[in-house]
């Protein structure tokens, strides 16, 4: 998602979205019975409403408050016992302002739940501020985390990553024993790695593992090193896929 042009008279209020969104978020607000836009940030806070509820309120503010939304969001997105962890740091990352990436690394290393560390880590690769870099590579180097950690770390640092950084980190990761991490590192290479990579990457074209849950045309890890070694090779600058955060129910 890129910065879009601030709305004269009002800067830095939010990001512009496109109309299919907004109405969305419009949609949303009245099937809440909610008529002021503001009123929408009272809704996320009140413990008292649907959680569910709650989370769609808090992707509608983030769509049509902006920034102003972040005062309340922050919290809601880093507090275990909130109730809508998921929603608001998808809010954020509408939002997309790195104002918040502070909160969202500390809350990265100090939440006891996977979830809500993983929903962390999906806001931050949204937003892309490189300061996140450091703390997503020390989760996807940490074989003390869990698999879908680790790989999800991976799918963020595509929001973060930068090419004149080096590759080591991610070249490092793909010793990982999961097929699943070593092929989303691959990933990640071919869309923000530098050419040092390459070598290392065409090491991997023989990796015959498997992935579990993705089309078999994909699902090995050779698949994800050919793919990585052709955006090398041709050094096009491939469009910077943000990382995204996994479809939450509550938000269908």
């Amino acid at each position: 998602m890129t910065r879009g042009k601030q709305r004269a008279g009002k800067p830095g209020r939010r990001r512009e979205h496109d109309t299919n969104t907004i109405a969305t978020a419009k949609q949303r607000m009245a099937e809440l019975g909610i008529v002021r836009e503001e009123d929408l940030l009272e809704y996320c806070r009140d413990p008292r409403a649907d959680r569910s509820k709650r989370a769609k309120a808090c992707v509608a503010a983030a769509v049509l408050l902006g920034r102003a939304a972040i005062p309340v969001l922050s919290p809601l997105a880093t507090d275990d016992n909130s109730g809508v962890v998921w929603g608001a740091a998808n809010g954020l990352a509408l939002v997309g302002s790195r104002r918040v990436t502070g909160s969202l690394m500390r809350f990265l290393g100090i939440s006891k739940v996977e979830a809500h560390r993983h929903a962390a880590m999906s806001a931050l690769g949204s937003i892309g501020d490189p300061r996140a870099e450091q703390c997503l590579v020390d989760v996807l180097l940490n074989q003390n985390e869990s698999e879908g950690m680790r790989q999800w770390a991976a799918e963020a640092l595509k929001g973060v990553h930068r090419r004149d950084r080096g590759s080591s980190a991610l070249i490092k990761a793909l010793r990982d024993p999961s097929p699943s991490v070593r092929w989303s590192v691959l990933t990640t290479l071919g869309c923000v790695g530098d050419r040092s990579a390459l070598g290392v990457v065409r090491e991997y074209l023989s990796d015959q593992a498997v992935v579990p849950g993705l089309d078999p045309e994909e699902a090995t890890v050779a698949f994800a090193a050919g793919i990585a070694v052709d955006n090398l090779t041709r050094m096009a600058t491939p469009a910077r896929r943000r990382a995204s955060p996994p479809r939450n129910p509550e938000l269908a």
